[in-house]
């Protein structure tokens, strides 16, 4: 062999009747057929995949691949999903999901004054708290973790929201447990009549500054009434809603898919300019909360079961 000169290839000897053979055999070989893939592969190999992981057991372990597996009981493709941006059909609304979720990041976990806390808000220097076994209003210093027994709620006080000097509590009543509003105002007491809530039903509360929104939890969205409790707005959410506040122009949600098995998250919701609202994950909550409150710097939630307030930093 010379360097730089290409060496002529060798042609191999043909056996008659050999595979090499170009010529016609008695048994020809079997012409191989490629499945065609379809158009999107992606949907094709997550169609592959078994997410349902309804009972496995909720834990800070597995709260991030459940975080996906537990899209496969909504109405919402994971494939979609991976994509950033999608909507569902016959839907107005978008939703966009950070590809890497991850848990909150916990500040401070103190002890509920209260069992089975369930409301919550801030009004610029204290915390309220709304307890179902007690069916009491609290306030709670942040600074100093005291805590002052205010008033008995005329009955279950299922989430409140601050407006101005006066809080907005929503309560359920009777054997139907059906749903009132009512403001409440800070040493003083409940004032006015309270307003049935759209439906009887709502759990929690939003305060924009002009308009008081009930959230739906099971319907999955979020109603702005006017002061007779008439709908003005409907917002549609892509998960059940257990926690509620407004910040910065956006709605903050506590949501879940699965009530008993999480995961949870907490969930931004921007409705404003008049566009289709855009529903964002922006990290998973790894225990079963109730209500949310803002305080500026961090949300605050109930971890009711473990009859703990959660702070944790905002993503």
């Amino acid at each position: 062999m010379v360097l730089g000169r290409r060496t002529p290839p060798v042609e191999p000897e043909v056996v008659p009747g050999s595979t090499c053979d170009p010529s016609p055999c008695e048994h020809p070989p079997r012409a191989i057929t490629e499945k065609p893939r379809p158009a999107n592969a992606v949907q094709a190999t997550i169609r592959k995949r078994n997410f349902n992981t309804r009972n496995t057991p909720y834990t800070r372990a597995n709260a991030h691949y459940r975080g996906k597996s537990s899209l496969r009981s909504s109405r919402w493709s994971y494939a979609a999903r991976v994509s950033g941006t999608f909507r569902r059909e016959g839907s107005a609304r978008r939703i966009r999901t950070r590809h890497l979720v991850e848990n909150v990041n916990e500040l401070l976990r103190l002890p509920s004054p209260a069992p089975r806390p369930q409301s919550l808000a801030f009004d610029g220097e204290l915390l309220w708290l709304g307890s179902l076994e007690t069916r009491r209003i609290y306030s709670i210093d942040p600074a100093t973790w005291s805590a002052h027994d205010e008033t008995e709620a005329p009955g279950l006080p299922w989430g409140m929201t601050v407006a101005g000097d006066e809080l907005f509590v929503i309560y359920g009543v009777g054997s139907d447990d059906d749903r009132l509003v009512q403001p409440y105002i800070p040493g003083r007491g409940f004032a006015g009549e309270p307003v049935r809530a759209p439906d009887g039903t709502g759990s929690q509360l939003g305060w924009d500054g002009d308009v008081l929104y009930i959230s739906q939890w099971y319907n999955k969205r979020i109603l702005g009434i006017d002061a007779t409790g008439n709908v003005l707005s409907t917002i549609d959410v892509p998960h059940g809603i257990c926690g509620q506040v407004v910040a910065e122009g956006c709605f903050y949600l506590v949501t879940t898919d699965e009530e008993e098995t999480g995961p949870y998250w907490l969930t931004r919701v921007d409705a404003r300019g008049g566009n289709a609202p855009v529903c964002e994950d922006l990290a998973i909550v790894p225990f079963p909360a109730r209500a949310l409150a803002f305080d500026g710097t961090r949300f605050w939630s109930n971890h009711r079961a473990a009859n703990e307030i959660v702070a944790f930093a905002r993503p």
